[in-house]
């Protein structure tokens, strides 16, 4: 092996490279040819890499499912069993852990809802409407004329 007497100095070029990261132009000053200007842009682009690898999907997690012998799933009765057992699990505790004013509201719920309103407010036909267009309404349980906005 022969050795090279020639010095760094000699060996780096006299012209200007563009850094790989921020892609300002600067003159090498550790090797020949140096990718970044800086050690922190050398830093942030180790670190921009990596979260590209992170976010990066792997290639063979669309490969065909038949092409794959190794791990095939089959139907069967057990499993569906087991499933609906679950279901049924997971239903009977939200409806017994679930207060009731926190509970969905159904349809025969609004239906309910409205008939109590018919029957408590009942229309008075003889009496006019006030200028701020409220009706006039009996209202059965407090025994009293109301007047109520109606669209």
């Amino acid at each position: 092996m022969r050795k090279c007497n020639v010095k760094l100095t000699e060996k780096m070029d006299n012209f200007l490279y563009n850094c790989k990261y921020c892609g300002k132009k600067y003159k090498p000053k550790k090797r020949r040819i140096q990718k970044f200007c800086s050690t922190s842009c050398r830093v942030n682009a180790f670190k921009h890499r990596q979260k590209l690898n992170e976010i990066k999907i792997p290639d063979n997690s669309f490969k065909d499912a038949s092409s794959d012998n190794k791990h095939k799933e089959t139907v069967n009765a057990a499993g569906i069993i087991n499933a609906a057992i679950g279901h049924a699990a997971i239903d009977i505790s939200k409806s017994l852990f679930t207060r009731e004013e926190n509970k969905p509201v159904t349809k025969k719920d609004i239906q309910g809802l409205l008939s109590t309103i018919q029957e408590r407010y009942k229309p008075i036909i003889n009496m006019p409407t006030k200028n701020d267009g409220t009706k006039p309404f009996y209202d059965t349980v407090q025994k009293a004329v109301l007047y109520l906005p109606v669209k």
